[in-house]
């Protein structure tokens, strides 16, 4: 192991100062105080299911990477002094990136339920994070309705959700923490992908994504911020690329839900489409942009390449 500042660490004092200061460079969070605390110390705005727990540290040197540098976890209140609605559980992953430079990752609550937990393990010398969490479940409600033809009791098939508690196990992988896949995957070749995004209440950028698998790339921009609209041609670079294309190998894009949804209104939704050299087509829609951890981490690279490729 290379000394790093976060070996420097040793208090838990040290540890909220340390990843305050990344918070206020990646998020402007200046009005934010930071205290570690486990979420079953105050109030969540849900009841919580049993098998939520909070059994973790507070905070935690680990190798997450496996790059010979200590990375940091860490589990904070974090409370916004001017607006104190929005004060909130946090659970930050901080990898080194060598250089004094620093990777804040947030392992996500589900749409501000507060009703997550997160902890570190070790599985054959290897860390990951076990993560429990709620997710959105949508079930046919069979409860006995009335035929009102013929007034006898049939079946009512019914779309409803419900909240759901599920345990995932987490790995560093792709830039990000996703869902551990030890499925080996026998997916087709990609030909293309095909990414849009829609308005949401509040700003988003709009636009649709073209790429090949030889790199070539058609980039439609509808609204981005104070960016004009158009429509661009590009190349990706092959490292983006192949990212890319891993990581949907990786979470075995085929076996996906086709449908994914958050129980809140005016969120962004989104469109993937995979096409297959076999002539299959995957879609799926992402209301929300939460279906998995894995598609969470497939949508950044998606929306980093608007800003990291060369567009004409």
């Amino acid at each position: 192991m290379k000394a790093n500042k976060i070996d420097s660490l040793t208090t838990g004092k040290d540890v909220e100062i340390f990843v305050s200061s990344l918070v206020n460079q990646k998020y402007d969070c200046r009005y934010c105080i930071f205290n570690l605390s486990k979420p079953d110390s105050v109030n969540s705005y849900f009841h919580c299911d049993s098998t939520i727990k909070w059994e973790s540290n507070l905070w935690q040197k680990t190798d997450f990477n496996k790059d010979g540098l200590t990375d940091l976890f860490a589990i904070l209140y974090q409370q916004d002094t001017v607006n104190s609605r929005f004060a909130q559980y946090k659970v930050y992953v901080v990898i080194d990136q060598k250089n004094n430079k620093y990777q804040l990752n947030e392992i996500p609550d589900y749409f501000m339920f507060h009703c997550y937990s997160a902890k570190p393990i070790l599985v054959k010398n290897y860390p990951f994070i076990l993560y429990r969490h709620y997710k959105t479940d949508y079930t046919i409600d069979t409860l006995p309705g009335m035929d009102t033809i013929y007034n006898i009791p049939v079946p009512r098939t019914q779309l409803n959700y419900f909240e759901v508690g599920k345990t995932d196990t987490l790995i560093y992988k792709f830039g990000g923490f996703i869902e551990l896949n030890n499925t080996a995957n026998n997916m087709p070749p990609i030909k293309s992908i095909f990414y849009e995004t829609t308005p949401c209440f509040g700003t988003c950028p709009i636009f649709s994504l073209n790429v090949f698998n030889d790199g070539t790339a058609y980039y439609i921009r509808h609204e981005n911020l104070d960016e004009t609209s158009g429509n661009f041609r590009g190349r990706i670079n092959n490292i983006q690329l192949n990212e890319i294309t891993a990581l949907l190998n990786y979470i075995n894009i085929p076996k996906l839900e086709n449908d994914y949804s958050v129980n809140a209104t005016d969120m962004q939704s989104c469109k993937l489409q995979v096409y297959f050299a076999d002539g299959s087509v995957k879609e799926i829609n992402d209301y929300g942009l939460q279906g998995t951890l894995g598609l969470v981490r497939l949508y950044d690279l998606l929306f980093a390449l608007r800003l990291n490729q060369q567009w004409k």
